[in-house]
């Protein structure tokens, strides 16, 4: 049996390579951090909350246009809803808007067979209808307090549009509130008597009335401390999909 000969080990060489490993490791990891980061807000941003507010608007303005002319309401629901295929959020408040107006539906139907009524001309209503709620639902829930301030910041100099936009943010405050508050009371008291949810609403519209001046002050608060939110290029371009989808429905 040979030995072999003892290897002079470099100190430094090893040094060298310790570093130069630990260096690639935390360079691994930022940038790791940094795409998933960057997918992270990617995902959030792809959010139609993201929209221009005026563009929004004109979206909506267009689309109620639409439907009530001489248009393809097939085309132009079976389009909407495909444009809201990757915000399911939406789609599952606009079924619950459905499942509420189910029985008025049914209901009409109904009274069209007994009238004798064209079918496809109660199938269009039908649709007409469930495409302005999904532009309601649409709208007011991709409404954001941030967004709209962000937008409207250059308008805030007129005292009367100023007045408007107060008044806007103050019914995007009130409305949830008055909601819940109508929700609690209904679920407390299961009575379905009429007399009974009149004087629950007037109760509750009572007490949202007497938060008036919290919430002006909220709202003011708001609009001194918001933090600039931008619109997302890419969801601004994608609202580009409602106006080809009206277009041709029109055409």
């Amino acid at each position: 049996y040979k030995w072999s000969e003892p290897k002079i080990i470099n100190i430094n060489e090893i040094t060298f390579d310790v570093i130069t490993a630990k260096s690639f490791i935390y360079n691994f990891e930022y940038e790791r951090t940094r795409l998933l980061y960057e997918k992270k807000m990617r995902s959030k941003t792809f959010d139609v909350i993201y929209q221009n507010f005026f563009l929004k608007s004109i979206v909506i303005l267009i689309a109620m246009i639409g439907v009530n002319l001489h248009s393809n309401q097939y085309f132009l629901f079976l389009g909407s809803f495909i444009y809201f295929l990757p915000f399911v959020k939406y789609l599952k408040y606009w079924l619950k808007s459905m499942l509420f107006l189910l029985p008025f539906f049914i209901s009409y139907l109904i009274l069209g067979l007994i009238f004798n009524s064209d079918f496809l001309d109660q199938l269009r209503f039908i649709l007409k209808i469930c495409f302005l709620i999904l532009m309601s639902v649409y709208f007011i829930r991709s409404l954001n307090v941030e967004r709209i301030l962000t937008d409207v910041k250059w308008f805030l100099r007129f005292g009367l549009i100023k007045k408007i936009i107060i008044f806007l943010l103050a019914l995007l405050e009130i409305t949830p509130l008055f909601y819940e508050n109508f929700q609690s009371k209904k679920r407390q008291n299961k009575s379905k008597n009429i007399s009974v949810a009149i004087h629950i609403f007037s109760k509750t519209f009572t007490e949202v009335f007497s938060k008036l001046d919290e919430i002006e002050i909220k709202v003011m608060r708001k609009m001194v401390d918001f933090k600039e939110t931008k619109s997302s290029i890419m969801m601004n371009l994608y609202s580009l999909i409602m106006f080809i989808t009206i277009y041709l429905s029109i055409k």
